[in-house]
């Protein structure tokens, strides 16, 4: 498993990180910090929560309330980041990839999907299911 997940860091690494990253990624028994993948992380997250807070928002307004039926506050980009967790990376051999995100309910239990490529960067976010 962990040489999967490797080998999904160093192609996303060779996006944006020099060849040195990239080697010490593949040389080093902890490779997903060497390489900077939080870094990855943070920027997917951050993207997601651009593309989707507004909407996020908009399901909570159509009659999500919390256990004492009071009205949820609003979700900002910063929350909306928070609160998503990675739950699968694919990536083809054409340098195309998807980042899958469980939801934290926000969007009634679907996956937030974040899509692009190696070479072109991140390109949708959307959600699905």
């Amino acid at each position: 498993i962990l040489s999967g997940i490797l080998s999904a860091a160093v192609v996303l690494c060779s996006a944006s990180c020099g060849a040195a990253e990239i080697t010490r990624v593949k040389e080093a028994e902890g490779g997903l910090q060497d390489c900077g993948f939080m870094r990855f992380v943070q920027k997917f997250r951050a993207f997601a929560s651009e593309k989707l807070t507004e909407l996020a928002n908009d399901w909570q307004d159509e009659g999500y309330d919390d256990e004492d039926g009071e009205a949820l506050a609003a979700i900002t980009e910063e929350s909306f980041a928070g609160r998503i967790v990675i739950s699968e990376l694919s990536i083809d051999a054409e340098g195309d990839y998807e980042v899958c995100y469980d939801d934290d309910d926000m969007f009634g239990d679907h996956v937030i999907i974040v899509s692009g490529s190696v070479d072109g960067g991140m390109e949708d976010a959307h959600i699905a299911g």
